[in-house]
């Protein structure tokens, strides 16, 4: 593409136009940045601007396009420059162009960066939100389980290293808890959940929940109202508890 003004004359890179890996046709969708990456560089394939990033490249060459454009008063020395810089409004009018140029693609690229944050943030946001919903289901069953004296279940949510530390400071193993239940020794006769929230950091989850106990342990009935602290990690697409510590709370 050719630009001229007075004389200036400067022929910009024309940009290969972009192509769709899954069609032979160009998208006639455009978005933010393609008028400036057509008005810097020639074609360009409408809608690939942000998608693939190759925006960046076009303004990059668009910006070194117009640094290097000079002036026809340029060809005449440093003198003459310096000589018509005061008094030659065509010059003036050359290098506000240029500046509005460069400011006009340097913010169409942080407004696509800005965007593409934004989208990668809500992405995690929904990503998140599900691991949430995926965590409480898990809970849900594991509290099932308890109540219905079902070890089945247990045996999968807990993991193979699973410790609990019990509001009186025991700490016991999964086999030893899965046991309790299977023997009778234990009971689960009330579990009633007042509060609970989940955090998510990745593939680990993080239950707060207080609960309220009625359990009989050996003929003699304990429990009582506990807040927990669950950790829960993602195995694959399952969601196992690998550790439990509980706390009375204090009336």
């Amino acid at each position: 593409m050719q630009t001229s003004r007075r004389g200036l004359t400067h022929v910009l890179p024309e940009a290969t136009p972009l192509e769709d890996e899954h069609s032979s046709e160009p998208s006639s969708r455009s978005e933010p940045g393609d008028s400036i990456g057509k008005l810097c560089c020639g074609r360009l394939a409408p809608g690939r601007w942000s998608r693939t990033f190759g925006g960046y490249r076009y303004a990059y060459a668009a910006i070194d396009s117009i640094l290097k454009l000079k002036h026809p008063l340029s060809r005449m020395g440093d003198k003459a420059v310096k000589e018509h810089d005061s008094s030659d409004a065509s010059l003036k009018e050359f290098r506000m162009k240029r500046i509005f140029l460069l400011v006009a693609i340097l913010v169409a690229t942080s407004s696509l960066a800005f965007g593409q944050t934004s989208r990668n943030h809500t992405g995690r946001a929904g990503n998140d939100d599900e691991a949430r919903r995926q965590v409480l289901a898990t809970d849900d069953r594991r509290m099932g389980a308890l109540r219905q004296g079902d070890p089945a279940p247990l045996r999968q949510i807990y993991a193979d290293d699973y410790t609990l530390v019990t509001p009186s400071g025991v700490i016991r193993l999964k086999d030893e808890q899965i046991n309790d239940l299977v023997s009778g020794r234990v009971r689960y006769r009330k579990i009633e959940t007042t509060k609970r929230t989940v955090r998510v950091y990745g593939d680990v989850a993080i239950v707060l929940s207080r609960e309220k106990y009625d359990i009989l342990q050996a003929g003699q009935q304990v429990g009582g109202d506990i807040f927990f602290t669950r950790t829960y990690k993602k195995f694959g697409s399952e969601w196992r508890e690998i550790a439990a510590h509980g706390t009375f709370v204090k009336q």
